[in-house]
């Protein structure tokens, strides 16, 4: 099933990941949505989570090839993309989708 929005993020061991994945799963939103995180996590960050999904890769990849990944596995209407040591407030969903509904 289509999601509204897929949220990719790349991931090369950041040490604030889960701080990242949890200000994801904290959003106030009617919004459909999941998190693909891709790359690696050598901290073991990434929650067991219905709405988060990892993409693990077999070596260091770059950010603009870990976000190809994530879109490769996309089943989003739109596509939003977070860095892995970003703590989004808890509108950043619905005011992303604002934005491109508006222009």
């Amino acid at each position: 099933m289509s999601k509204d929005v897929l949220v990719i993020v790349p991931n090369l061991h950041s040490a604030v990941l889960g701080k990242t994945i949890q200000s994801l799963l904290e959003q106030q939103t009617s919004l459909s949505y999941e998190v693909i995180v891709v790359g690696q996590d050598k901290y073991r960050l990434i929650p067991e989570h219905p709405l988060v999904q990892s993409i693990e890769t077999e070596k260091p990849t770059p950010p603009g090839k870990a976000r190809n990944l994530g879109v490769g596995q996309s089943t989003g209407k739109l596509i939003v993309f977070v860095d892995s040591d970003c703590i989004v407030p808890p509108d950043f969903l619905e005011q992303h989708v604002l934005a491109h509904t508006r222009h």
